[in-house]
């Protein structure tokens, strides 16, 4: 049960964007003495800097681990972070990148005695979650690969990110908001905005997610196999021929062959004349900046012979450009016995 994880987790990600955050001895394994750790400059919830000397990063217990596996389960995406207990105010993330190979590794610093007092603050299983949501929102944005750091509009994406992702998983609104209603600044500054607008970005996503009041959350991280999402029509097969036959699973495997990065595949789907080329539909300024996929609807419209639409909801997390869900309609034609792609029409579009 959640409560089971909240006694454990004793942290909160604040994944904010620095410049020159730097780890030392980032290959090294903590042990009980921890590890030193070099930040030149960090940031946190409150947009402090970080004035500690000496950093020191200790193992994190299994649940924290376990929890971020969760949340990212409902984004639809993989953890990738990883996650150090440390001496730092609140919480802190970087990214420590390799000059020789360019290999890059994410990192969680955060303060365990700070997430107690939250959770004292809030009395609210959600709090956590809430705020977990706003971060990892932060990560898949591409906000920690920037260079100015943390602004009070990619703060607000990310608050509108929280939102929604809370909203997927059956939060109330009053679930959604009440860690930023607890402990959010009344005053803007440089980095962060002022409390009320990060309310009102989390109540904005929280509607485009499809919030609801009428929800029992005592269980906010139900399994991911609870999720109720519309099932892929499919044969025995999920094979070509299946493609053929059933222009909606045909499109779902568009959507799913640009989340595992197969343009090759996703392309030769389409006969669409807003998508010249190859070159052009793999490029980061079209389909290839998007990371992952997740299919949250679809429905098939029209169904003729040789012609259909079809209706499809799903979020796409694309570093390069937006994350952001998709409501569009997918309009293919069937030429020399093919489904084909020839248009589509964007019906709504939120970005986070």
């Amino acid at each position: 049960m959640f409560k089971t994880y909240i006694k454990s987790i004793v942290f909160i990600l604040f994944l904010i964007s620095c410049n020159n955050n730097k780890i030392k001895n980032d290959k090294d394994t903590p042990n009980s003495n921890g590890i030193e750790l070099s930040l030149k400059a960090s940031c946190n919830y409150y947009g402090e800097n970080n004035k500690t000397e000496k950093l020191y990063g200790f193992n994190s217990d299994i649940n924290a681990q376990k929890a971020i596996e969760k949340i990212m389960q409902y984004t639809g995406l993989s953890s990738n972070f990883k996650i150090l207990a440390a001496n730092v105010p609140n919480a802190c993330a970087v990214i420590e990148c390799n000059n020789i190979n360019g290999d890059c590794d994410r990192f969680i610093l955060y303060n365990q005695e700070f997430m107690l007092r939250v959770k004292e603050v809030t009395n609210n299983d959600w709090s956590a979650i809430s705020i977990l949501a706003h971060e990892v929102g932060h990560h898949l944005s591409g906000h920690t690969l920037e260079t100015s750091g943390s602004r009070p509009s990619i703060e607000l994406q990310a608050d509108k990110f929280s939102g929604f992702v809370l909203a997927k998983m059956g939060a109330t609104l009053d679930d959604a908001i009440i860690a930023i209603k607890n402990i959010g600044s009344e005053s803007p500054s440089l980095t962060h905005p002022i409390k009320s607008a990060r309310i009102a970005a989390i109540t904005n996503g929280w509607v485009e997610g499809g919030g609801s009041n009428n929800v029992n959350t005592n269980n906010p991280l139900k399994d991911i196999s609870e999720i109720k999402l519309s099932p892929i029509p499919t044969s025995s097969n999920q094979n070509t021929e299946s493609e053929n036959s059933n222009p909606e699973y045909f499109v779902r495997s568009f959507i799913e062959d640009l989340g595992n990065q197969d343009y090759v595949n996703a392309f030769n789907k389409s006969k669409n004349k807003f998508w010249p080329n190859y070159r052009w539909f793999s490029s980061t300024k079209a389909f290839g900046g998007i990371a992952q996929t997740q299919i949250f609807n679809s429905s098939i419209e029209v169904n003729n012979e040789n012609y259909a639409e079809i209706y499809i909801d799903y979020y796409a997390s694309d570093p390069y450009n937006q994350n952001g869900e998709f409501k569009q309609i997918f309009y293919l034609k069937k030429i020399n016995g093919t489904w084909k792609i020839i248009k589509t029409k964007s019906l709504d579009v939120s970005f986070y």
